[in-house]
């Protein structure tokens, strides 16, 4: 039996800043490809702002709050549609979902990059905030500034890592979560990419 990745219910008095059994598929992503030593980004950073913004949409898409429009339905089909516009007691997953709400018949690729808008800053900024990651301010040639996140704590990102290791190389079956994680979930929504850290072909682990 894999391990299972502690998740609690979201809700205004569930989110607490340190609690890290409460993290969004987006949180998950960005401490994947974030480098827990140096604090930069392991992958290309528009490869990264994609995936930040796919995993938001997928995260309210599971919980039904927004789809993509089928066959025989008002419209044409795989196109944004906002089945409830409800607040979902997160204030990056409202925001995601005001945007969804104001881009609705679209399709999913072109919602991408209005969420992807400073995402990446706010995610840092709350993982820091719960003590997961730290921020580093620093200097290129002494002139430019700039600014890097190694971890803080990393237990969580480690139980992340395990389970998507147990489920792409000894075949475990994934929970909702990690299958987001992977790939696109049943439905064919759109799923953030993964970007795969660079090991020896003995590891066989893309992690």
């Amino acid at each position: 039996m894999g391990a299972t990745l502690t998740t609690i219910p979201r809700g205004p008095a569930d989110f607490n800043p340190g609690n890290v059994g409460v993290m969004l598929l987006a949180e998950d992503l960005l401490l994947l490809v974030t480098d827990d030593g140096s604090g930069q980004l392991s992958a290309p950073a528009a490869q990264v702002d994609a995936g930040l913004a796919g995993a938001n949409l997928v995260e309210l898409a599971l919980m039904n709050k927004v789809d993509l429009s089928a066959e025989g339905e008002a419209g044409k089909p795989g196109r944004i549609i906002v089945k409830d516009p409800s607040p979902a007691d997160d204030d990056i997953l409202d925001a995601a979902l005001e945007i969804l709400a104001a881009n609705q018949g679209k399709k999913p690729s072109v919602v991408i990059r209005p969420l992807s808008k400073n995402l990446r800053q706010a995610l840092y900024e709350r993982l820091a905030a719960a003590g997961v990651v730290r921020a580093e301010r620093g200097k290129i040639l002494g002139i430019f500034s700039t600014r890097t996140w190694p971890a803080q704590d990393a237990s969580h990102e480690a139980q992340a890592r395990d389970l998507l290791t147990q489920a792409l190389v000894q075949q475990t079956p994934p929970d909702t979560r990690s299958a987001a994680l992977i790939g696109p979930p049943p439905g064919g929504r759109p799923g953030p990419p993964l970007p795969h850290r660079t090991r020896s072909a003995s590891s066989r682990s893309p992690f």
